[in-house]
């Protein structure tokens, strides 16, 4: 029974972790796209905006879904 719990335990870190992780990653790509068009002479804005906009989206779903995961274990 203590086996159980300690693995349900680690679970739960393991998820809040994956989201830490991911949240941090959507920042990242959130920052390096807003940057980077500020910064950089870019011929096609609409394909890196889109592409940043999708990567950061995904990022933060999937970083919500560990999250709510996460939480739930008990």
């Amino acid at each position: 029974m203590g086996d159980a719990i300690e693995h349900k335990h680690q679970a739960r870190e393991l998820d809040i972790w994956k989201s830490e992780v991911l949240t941090d990653l959507a920042k990242l790509i959130f920052a390096g796209v807003i940057i980077g068009g500020i910064f950089e002479n870019v011929e096609t804005p609409v394909v890196l905006y889109g592409a940043g906009v999708l990567g950061f989206t995904i990022a933060l779903s999937l970083g919500y879904m560990y999250y709510k995961r996460g939480i739930s274990k008990k």
